[in-house]
Formats: C-alpha cells, structure tokens, sequence
C-alpha cells in the first residue's frame, strides 16, 4: 500500500475494520489457551494442563507483547497509510495523522474527519478522486486544443473526427509494424476494417 493517492470513506473503514479483525485474530492466538493466567507464571514455569498448551511457548506478558507488537506491526503500516490516503481525499497533507497522538480528543477528531465526513470530489493537490478513470496519455491536451478551436463550446466537427481517425489508424499500423509480421494477422483492426 502506497502513500499516495486518495482513499474513499468506503475504502477506509474496509481497511479499518479488516485491520481490527485481523489484530484480534492475532490476539487471541498469542494469547494462550489458559489466558492471563498462563502469562502471569514466572518464566520457565508455564503451567501446561493437559490437552491445553500455548500456540507460542510464551512464558510472561513482556513475551506476548514482545510478539504481539512484532506481527503487528505489518498491519500498523497498512493503517498508517489509509489514514494518510484519506487525508489526501480530505485534500489536507498526511501530517494530519499526527493529530491522533493527542489523547482522546485526537483519536475522536481522526474518526469523524476520516470516517464520516466527504471528501473533495474533484481532482485536489494529491490526485484525481478515487475510482475516477484515468484517460490515456495526450487526451486531456487534444480537449483542451479542441475546445479552444471551439471557442468554449464543446462542438465536434466532421473535420476533426477524421484527423482523429487518421491518427488512430496511423497509431495502429505502429503498433502493427513493431509487433512484427506474426502478429500483424491477429493484431486489431482499425474502426472494423477486414483485412
């Protein structure tokens, strides 16, 4: 999982709660199967019953931690980032995250920011909005060249439809002469032509 980009309200609470699911799993099959009780014996004396053993052989609570903090800590990343995404779709920088280590009232501020509220719907600082589809390299320019032909207005003429096809055609025989003559049978046709 990348740093950058923008995360959904959506996207987030996925990674959230599949994050929380994932540490309590983590948690109850380091714990003991005897509990508390077996990570309150003095190390080396781990009362074994019979038919019950640990999962790990932990012998006190700094082990558990220990352990707990280090298979953990994959997933501390993974939730580290998604708050840095959604602060992205926030339009505001990841340093926001830092915001939590404030006691409760920075915990409560990350949930209803990054939780509940909306992010910015249009293309911000940090991206376009999630899920928005990406055009190919060149397209944006070629609109922008067009709606400057049009003066504004979004008018397509005959003209540039077929310089648009020439192009495109011109694109495809590249792409049909560099993949070499095996492949130019099977290649695609341009706008539907047989061959």
């Amino acid at each position: 999982m990348w740093v950058t980009g923008r995360s959904s309200r959506q996207h987030w609470w996925l990674v959230q709660l599949g994050c929380m699911v994932i540490l309590a799993l983590l948690f109850f099959s380091l714990l003991p199967s005897d509990g508390w009780d077996g990570l309150t014996q003095p190390r080396g004396q781990l009362r074994l019953d019979e038919g019950t053993s640990p999962v790990l052989p932990l012998t006190s609570m700094a082990d558990f931690l220990r352990n707990f903090g280090f298979y953990s800590s994959p997933l501390s990343w993974v939730l580290f980032v998604s708050h840095i995404r959604r602060y992205h779709d926030r339009n505001k920088s990841g340093w926001w995250s830092l915001v939590a280590v404030i006691p409760v009232i920075g915990g409560l501020w990350q949930l209803i920011e990054l939780g509940f509220l909306p992010g910015n719907p249009d293309k911000n600082n940090y991206g376009p909005p999630p899920g928005a589809v990406r055009l190919p390299a060149g397209f944006d320019q070629e609109l922008d060249e067009l709606e400057e032909k049009a003066g504004g207005l979004a008018k397509v003429d005959d003209a540039y439809l077929a310089n648009y096809a020439q192009k495109f055609a011109a694109s495809q025989q590249q792409e049909l002469a560099i993949a070499g003559p095996a492949t130019a049978s099977s290649g695609p046709r341009a706008f539907g032509k047989r061959r």
